[in-house]
């Protein structure tokens, strides 16, 4: 018989453990070295009661799933609202073949949509992977920076196109528009 674990203690390592990617993405750490993401300084978090708003020092309007705890970090958050979602079980091919998980998904999408920000959707699959969902908006403006992407699956909506990425990989590709944002902010901060 397998070990139960507590929900709280799972939901807890995975809120580190996104922060933790996330921080190292922003930072411009190496992604893809664990140790190096184990040891990276935390500069976002993930909030436990998602889709919260809050203004912290008047500098940045917090929303979504993901909030900045240190300054380098506005810059990103300022630009991207981040879904986070973590799933035991989900079969991305039911999405293709049964129209209620396909509404599911795309409403998990929306979630990240808000007005001002561009959504980024993170989800992971418990023993699969992680993977990023962005829009063709986001896509273009990111191709426009950082070259040609990696291979994703493209699903079609009827209002919308949305591209899935498996997540390290789009981390990796998307650093240099993190880079231009933080290199832009520090620019109109020190004006």
């Amino acid at each position: 018989m397998g070990k139960k674990t507590n929900p709280k203690v799972l939901g807890g390592q995975f809120e580190r453990e996104i922060s933790r990617l996330l921080s190292a993405w922003i930072l411009g750490k190496d992604i893809n070295n664990p140790d190096e993401i184990k040891n990276t300084k935390l500069v976002v978090w993930r909030v436990g009661s998602s889709g919260a708003v809050a203004t912290i020092s008047n500098q940045i309007k917090l929303h979504g799933d993901i909030v900045p705890i240190d300054e380098i970090a506005i810059p990103v958050l300022e630009k991207f609202n981040f879904e986070v979602k973590r799933r035991k079980n989900f079969n991305l091919f039911s999405v293709l073949s049964r129209p209620n998980k396909k509404q599911e998904f795309l409403s998990w999408f929306e979630q990240a949509d808000i007005e001002g920000y561009q959504p980024i959707f993170i989800f992971k699959v418990l023993r699969v992977g992680w993977y990023a969902v962005i829009d063709t908006l986001l896509l273009y403006d990111l191709i426009e920076f950082c070259g040609n992407p990696p291979e994703s699956i493209k699903l079609k909506f009827k209002e919308k196109t949305l591209f899935i990425f498996e997540l390290t990989k789009f981390l990796n590709w998307s650093y240099n528009y993190i880079k231009m944002l933080q290199d832009l902010w520090k620019t109109t901060k020190n004006n």
